[in-house]
């Protein structure tokens, strides 16, 4: 399997770039060739991924490790193996606070080049760092369901 790792520092609160994280469907505002990214239900996400000019590909990933605000970790299930986790960390610092993200992917998929993924995860988190930090507030749906409980705000909308 070939693997790819890369992180980003986000000028951001933790619990702020973990609410994002978790709201799936926005994906594709960050991932190139990343199409569509929704929940099937509280382990399983569906995903279309173009991944060149004539090859479209559905993959279901399933969660298979989840610490809230702390780490995702997910494996494809059928077509293409492939696994991933993100890590959050805090880098708080006097009156800034921000968020390392660290991804690392693994897949062994045919026609899908080291260097594409490797382009494309740096892009994403490039991408996902310039929208958090120019935004003040969470866009899509929250999807921490019963996993985020513990640090759910008082409208149900997400960490607080």
């Amino acid at each position: 399997m070939e693997r790819v790792e890369h992180w980003v520092v986000i000028d951001r609160p933790l619990s702020r770039v973990y609410e994002q994280w978790m709201r799936f469907e926005e994906f594709p505002r960050f991932v190139r060739g990343l199409n569509d990214l929704r929940p099937l239900d509280d382990q399983h996400l569906l995903c279309h991924l173009g991944v060149g000019n004539d090859v479209a590909v559905e993959l279901t990933f399933e969660i298979t490790e989840h610490v809230p605000r702390r780490l995702l970790s997910w494996r494809s299930v059928g077509g293409w193996p492939s696994a991933g986790t993100v890590r959050f960390e805090s880098r708080d610092e006097g009156l800034y606070p921000h968020t390392q993200v660290r991804v690392v992917l693994a897949w062994d998929a045919p026609r899908v080049s080291f260097g594409l993924i490797d382009r494309r995860l740096f892009e994403a988190l490039e991408r996902f760092k310039v929208f958090l930090e120019t935004r003040d507030v969470a866009t899509g749906a929250w999807r921490g369901g019963d996993l985020e409980t513990r640090g759910a705000s008082p409208n149900g909308q997400g960490p607080r």
